[in-house]
């Protein structure tokens, strides 16, 4: 028998779920909806919750979907973030290897989501439509992050290549402000290069 299963055979994931969750969530009008060993929907009249604990992470997570925008769910992260809780910068999902850390993070859950409720967490129309603008930009947030992430790199191997025009090109690909140390190679690499209108 491997460790997960006997983790499984140790405690009532859902069980005690249902019961530590619902008890958080019901004066919000959620009730228990259906699990699985590892999953646990509780639903309101216009969103979803589901308490998760990964299969092979063994993380404990969240995901809250509103029952008008089916196609999208929102993430604890986002949840935290939309409604200003303190913890929202640095919260991750609590991974639970055996079955003591599992209560405590299923209790962990509750805190955060008492939290919420008391930060006035709702999923009403405005709401959703604020998560997922949110979610939007964070998603741009995201993309732009890896572009400027690659347009960094390939500067640095034009750099090390001598291949002073592919600087600059790859540095004025990166948007917003550039480091000293860019700066100065590209102010380096113009110089090597100059325009044409300077020749």
């Amino acid at each position: 028998m491997n460790s997960s299963s006997s983790l499984d055979l140790d405690i009532d994931f859902a069980g005690v779920v249902t019961r530590d969750v619902g008890a958080v969530m019901a004066p919000a009008g959620f009730q228990y909806y259906r699990s699985g060993a590892r999953s646990v929907i509780f639903q309101s009249d216009v969103a979803e919750i589901e308490v998760y604990r990964g299969l092979h992470s063994s993380e404990i997570g969240l995901y809250a979907l509103c029952l008008n925008r089916p196609d999208r769910t929102f993430s604890l992260s986002e949840l935290l973030l939309f409604w200003n809780h303190p913890d929202a910068d640095t919260y991750r999902n609590f991974a639970a290897h055996d079955s003591q850390l599992i209560l405590i993070g299923i209790q962990r859950l509750c805190v955060l989501l008492s939290d919420l409720l008391s930060l006035g967490m709702k999923f009403d129309q405005i709401s959703c439509s604020g998560l997922l603008h949110q979610q939007r930009r964070l998603a741009q947030t995201m993309a732009s992050s890896v572009r400027n992430e690659q347009a960094r790199r390939a500067a640095s191997v034009a750099w090390a290549r001598k291949d002073y025009a592919g600087v600059i090109l790859a540095l004025t690909n990166v948007q917003g402000p550039l480091t000293v140390l860019e700066l100065r190679k590209l102010e380096y690499a113009r110089k090597q290069c100059p325009s044409p209108r300077s020749q």
